[in-house]
């Protein structure tokens, strides 16, 4: 089954005096000043902090805690592990 994802909804938690505030995907690409797609891979990355993928009857969402916000954005370009496997195996090649 294809995941779907929820955009349009706003989730806020009242416990007594503190408010936790929620996010969706949407949102927080919108807060980041990021494509929607690079907030999805993140998300599905698990690099923002406190995000979780909720079902819901008509497919699933995320939702994003405001904290997140203050996360360091991840570096653009491949992942280290990538580069230290290619790195790797220039060396194995390289002494022949």
């Amino acid at each position: 089954m294809p995941l779907r994802l929820i955009t349009g909804v706003r989730m806020i938690w009242n416990m007594s005096k503190n408010q936790l505030r929620v996010m969706t995907a949407k949102q927080f690409a919108e807060q980041m000043r990021v494509n929607y797609r690079t907030a999805l891979n993140w998300l599905e990355a698990r690099l923002v902090p406190g995000a979780e993928r909720k079902p819901s009857p008509v497919g699933e969402y995320w939702e994003i805690p405001e904290s997140a916000l203050k996360m360091e954005r991840p570096k653009p370009g491949p992942k280290p592990k990538a580069e230290a496997a290619t790195k790797q195996a220039s060396k194995k090649g390289g002494k022949k």
